[in-house]
């Protein structure tokens, strides 16, 4: 389901927070890098911003978290 900021769960009204937001990363995503990500568990590589400003070559990746699903910015 798409919204204003992101991408997120269809059943949000029942409960679900799961959501991807536009701009992750210093970048923002393509529709099929959601796609990649949902359906691979991962991104291609690409160029995003570090936490520390830093541009870095580095994929999104999906995993299991304490709190449901997390948004992991992974260096390639």
């Amino acid at each position: 389901m798409s919204g204003q900021r992101g991408w997120g769960c269809s059943r949000w009204r029942q409960g679900c927070a799961f959501v991807v937001w536009y701009d992750t990363g210093g970048r923002r995503l393509s529709p099929a890098q959601l796609r990649d990500l949902i359906q691979r568990g991962k991104t291609r590589k690409a160029p995003f911003i570090d936490a520390a400003g830093q541009r870095i070559e580095a994929r999104l990746t999906l995993r299991p978290g304490a709190h449901g699903v997390e948004v992991l910015l992974e260096s390639a």
